[in-house]
């Protein structure tokens, strides 16, 4: 934290818990929201300078805090499959029992498979718990289709 501190003085503010476990991101950027995980200070600062340019990375990336928990892996496998990293030009349309659709601003669109899937093995749900069989969220390859 101090290493980043130093490189981006007055942008980084230290937090002991951001919510969640599989989804508790290791820094968040605001006012857009998105999460990244596993962080070093070389990612975070060019987390930092992406979201300069109103972009982010997928390195990473936990999904935004806009979405929904399926919405954000959903943005997420599009964006790795896009390598779209403007943050604004996806967003969540529908959500479905079994899949999420997400559209780019140009109109394109993805159905995005989203299961939920026992952790192998077990996992704590926070910090100092037991583990259990938590779920997980698994995304398939989006396909481009239709919204509506």
């Amino acid at each position: 934290m101090s290493g980043l501190a130093e490189r981006a003085p007055g942008r980084v503010w230290e937090a002991n818990h951001l919510g969640g476990h599989r989804f508790a991101p290791t820094a968040t950027y605001l006012p857009a929201g998105t999460m990244h995980g596993h962080l070093t200070v070389e990612t975070a600062v060019e987390a930092l300078a992406a979201a300069d340019r109103g972009e982010t990375v997928t390195t990473g990336l936990r999904g935004r805090s806009t979405w929904s928990k399926r919405g954000q892996a959903a943005e997420v496998a599009v964006r790795e499959l896009t390598g779209e990293l403007s943050l604004d030009a996806l967003r969540v349309v529908a959500e479905g029992p079994a899949t999420v659709t997400v559209q780019h601003l140009d109109g394109r669109s993805w159905i995005v498979p989203v299961t939920s899937a026992l952790a192998d093995p077990p996992r704590p749900d926070s910090c100092g718990k037991e583990p259990f069989a938590m779920s997980i969220l698994q995304t398939g390859t989006p396909v481009s289709g239709a919204v509506g």
